[in-house]
């Protein structure tokens, strides 16, 4: 595991810590799925299934964005680009309910890979008898007709879990959510 070190100085009170203390927000490493617990880390989305207790955020040009598991409708059309806020706003409005505020959620964290569990308790009223991994991927199957209709692939990439492990990642990368974050403020 390698973590990268936060930009700005390491604040007083995390010195004792550990050597290895990296702020929650910046957690980076080279295991997308780590499955031991980092020294200092205190926030971040944890992963019921494993118990761990990481945040991964990717960066724009990421190799990991070309990684992901998605096939039909995330390869096979445009990346959603700036010159698109208008066709972000109409998929936007098409969206079903649960659809719009998984995505919601998803947008207010780009980069960042969240776990269908974290979508599962913070967006879709908590656990329920079925399997998280499968809710969430239900709920965002409804955004197939927008996707369709947008000549645009979907504007998020999941990954699934390793093996070992159970559960799926999602992330939107940071230059689909500007586009739609603009959109959202258009209207």
């Amino acid at each position: 595991m390698r973590p990268i070190a936060p930009a700005g100085p390491e604040p007083a009170d995390k010195r004792s810590e550990s050597a290895l203390w990296v702020a929650p927000a910046l957690l980076v490493t080279g295991d997308p799925f780590p499955t031991e617990r980092c020294a200092g880390q205190n926030g971040g989305s944890r992963r019921r299934e494993v118990g761990v207790d990481v945040t991964a955020y990717l960066a724009e040009a990421d190799p990991r964005w070309a990684e992901h598991s998605g096939g039909e409708g995330h390869n096979d059309a445009p990346e959603w680009g700036p010159e698109d806020v208008e066709r972000a706003a109409v998929f936007l409005a098409e969206l079903a309910p649960q659809a719009r505020q998984v995505f919601a959620y998803l947008l207010r964290n780009p980069g960042r890979r969240i776990h269908c569990t974290e979508l599962v308790d913070k967006v879709l009223g908590g656990p329920d008898e079925g399997d998280p991994a499968r809710r969430v991927a239900g709920v965002l199957s409804g955004m197939s007709k927008a996707r369709g209709k947008s000549g645009r692939r979907y504007p998020f990439h999941w990954w699934e879990a390793p093996e070992g492990s159970a559960g799926a990642t999602y992330a939107v990368r940071p230059s689909v959510a500007a586009v739609f974050l603009a959109a959202e403020l258009s209207r």
